[in-house]
């Protein structure tokens, strides 16, 4: 039988990878997604994926992709296509600091963080069919007035999506940070969070530099 020292030595192990993975795709999209404009008056305003993932409509939605020039349609594409390496580090990755939690816990909060645990297959998939829209949209930029309900579904799943992933990492950080301040945590934990640490100090250094030499150019 597995002991849960060792299992939960085990979840960090493959969190870590997860968070190496987040990072390197967070990276990516970062650099990509400094393509992003759409042509207003004759100039280029910046927007950001979020503004294609909650639009007011689906009329600003398509209003967006038509007035993007191509190379800011094709940095749109390679962020579509990076995000999905993206997802299989996020998803897992909250799903693995549910289960860390629920290695700590006895009876209802055991059951509860596995239940969030396996309820991040929601928001990826939710994820997977938001990019695969988006993608649509893309190639055919015109308003749906057939099916309206397909818009609605869009945006109803994007909000599910941010709800069920935040819910998962906030109840799951929040209860191991209570362990971790009573000192109840494994000896290897410290190990991990310290190359976790060392990532995102190399992570925020990096962008920091590529930020610099952007404002530079």
């Amino acid at each position: 039988m597995i002991c849960t020292p060792c299992m939960t030595s085990n979840l960090w192990f493959y969190f870590a990878i997860c968070f190496t993975v987040f990072l390197f795709t967070t990276y990516i999209m970062a650099r990509v997604a400094k393509h992003f404009c759409m042509n207003k008056a004759g100039a280029n305003v910046p927007f950001s994926i979020m503004d294609l993932e909650l639009p007011l409509s689906e009329r600003e939605l398509v209003n967006i992709i038509l007035t993007m020039p191509g190379n800011a349609r094709r940095a749109v594409k390679h962020h579509l296509n990076v995000d999905y390496l993206f997802m299989a580090a996020v998803y897992p990755g909250i799903a693995l600091l549910c289960g860390i939690a629920a290695n700590k816990m006895d009876h209802i909060g055991k059951w509860f963080f596995w239940l969030l645990a396996a309820l991040q297959v929601v928001p990826w998939l939710f994820d997977v069919l938001e990019n695969i829209y988006l993608a649509g949209k893309l190639r055919n930029p015109v308003v749906n007035e057939q099916n309206p309900k397909a818009f609605t579904s869009f945006v109803w799943r994007v909000q599910v999506k941010f709800i069920t992933a935040l819910a998962g990492a906030i109840c799951a950080v929040f209860a191991l940070l209570y362990y971790w301040l009573t000192a109840d945590f494994n000896p290897d934990t410290p190990w991990y969070l310290l190359v976790m640490l060392v990532e995102l100090i190399i992570f925020i250094v990096v962008m920091n530099i590529s930020g610099k030499k952007k404002v530079m150019a």
